[in-house]
């Protein structure tokens, strides 16, 4: 009867364990797709352009370098699944996916993952290195976004990135050295 408690207790104990780790290792990506949509509402509507200037390029490299590429991408994932389940997440409302954002929106975990699996280990230590990878996740999201636009507003490659990326690009590169060097500094910081 003693033995039969013991385990009991112990199968008890090891599954609260197995839930607070999964907790731990689920939270980070939780607050970054937080974040992630925090980012959408901070939003500066172009009159020329159905793409709106918005903070979420900082969050997606940040979780990218500081989460590494599986919790990174699993942050933005988790983002597009809140705004396809409804909530207004998104900086054009619940249905950007299919919109002319969404291949923006899908670009977010590809770059979260390339710029994790880029920064791993010792190399997101390196400013230049962690920025690069940042600028070759803004590539696959303006690329992304490029080809959504140019399919659903029926326009020619050039004129898509006139509207889609141009117009961004000195935002999004102050966003990436802000980020880069953010999470060069808390690399660094947890190597001591």
């Amino acid at each position: 009867m003693r033995n039969r408690a013991t385990v009991t207790h112990l199968a008890g104990a090891l599954s609260t364990v197995r839930t607070h780790g999964v907790l731990l290792a689920v939270a980070p990506a939780m607050v970054f797709a937080l974040l992630t949509a925090v980012g959408a509402q901070i939003r500066v509507p172009l009159p020329f352009t159905p793409v709106p200037v918005t903070f979420q390029t900082f969050f997606v490299f940040l979780a990218g370098g500081l989460l590494g590429a599986r919790r990174g991408a699993f942050s933005q994932v988790l983002y597009l699944s809140l705004g396809t389940m409804g909530l207004p997440v998104f900086a054009l409302g619940s249905a950007a996916i299919p919109g002319p954002t969404g291949g923006y929106l899908i670009g977010f975990a590809v770059s979260a993952l390339l710029v994790g699996r880029l920064t791993a280990g010792h190399r997101g230590t390196s400013l230049v290195w962690t920025a690069g990878a940042m600028g070759l996740g803004l590539g696959v999201i303006y690329l992304l976004g490029t080809i959504q636009l140019m399919a659903l507003a029926p326009i020619g490659l050039g004129h898509a990135v006139c509207l889609g990326v141009l117009p961004f690009l000195v935002g999004d590169v102050a966003k990436l050295a802000l980020a880069a060097g953010i999470v060069v500094t808390a690399r660094r910081r947890s190597a001591i």
